[in-house]
């Protein structure tokens, strides 16, 4: 419990850019070691990981659980070893950003514009949009081994989710709903 305590906190301190960034630090701590090893999903749970197909499976259910996504990612914790394990992850994610924004908050003003903050900044954002852009093709890959008529479906749907989204405002809750709903009817 300890060892998970501590890579969910090295977690937590590291994945600046947003949720997609703390998954993809996520898969490469408890998956990648499961598919270079080409462990079964016993052995990998054995081991403290978890396979690539539950690690979607997790991902899919923790985008449609209400609240702050970050605690989805302590699902993994729950895949591990239930629900203490679960809970110890959510407090070692959290806990960075508990005791770190309240630091930021007090020097934001008068380091805002500081140029080596700007640049540390900009720094940041681009290694993040590399490790997202790595992390969501890695999710499309999944839908690469569909059917031709699977395949449009999704391009099919994704652009009607773009455009409820953009033109109509549509709360992204809802379009996860029928996003859901859709995947159900038309790519059994």
């Amino acid at each position: 419990m300890i060892q998970i305590f501590w890579i969910f906190l090295q977690i937590g301190l590291v994945s600046f850019g947003g949720i997609y960034s703390t998954w993809a630090l996520v898969q490469k701590e408890f998956v990648e070691p499961c598919m270079q090893q080409k462990l079964s999903e016993e052995n990998c749970k054995n081991a403290g990981l978890i396979t690539q197909e539950r690690f979607d499976q997790i991902f899919t259910v923790s985008r449609i659980i209400p609240g702050p996504h970050i605690t989805g990612v302590s699902l993994i914790g729950f895949e591990l070893e239930g629900l203490t394990l679960m809970l110890i992850a959510m407090t070692a994610l959290l806990l960075p950003g508990i005791v770190i924004m309240p630091l930021i908050a007090l020097f934001y003003k008068r380091t805002y514009s500081n140029r080596y903050i700007t640049h540390f900044r900009h720094g940041a954002l681009i290694s993040m949009i590399a490790i997202l852009i790595i992390f969501l093709l890695g999710l499309f890959r999944k839908a690469l081994d569909l059917n031709h008529f699977q395949m449009e479906m999704y391009i099919l749907l994704a652009g009607i989710a773009y455009i409820l989204n953009k033109q109509w405002k549509i709360n992204p809750g809802i379009l996860v709903l029928i996003g859901a709903a859709a995947g159900y009817i038309f790519l059994q």
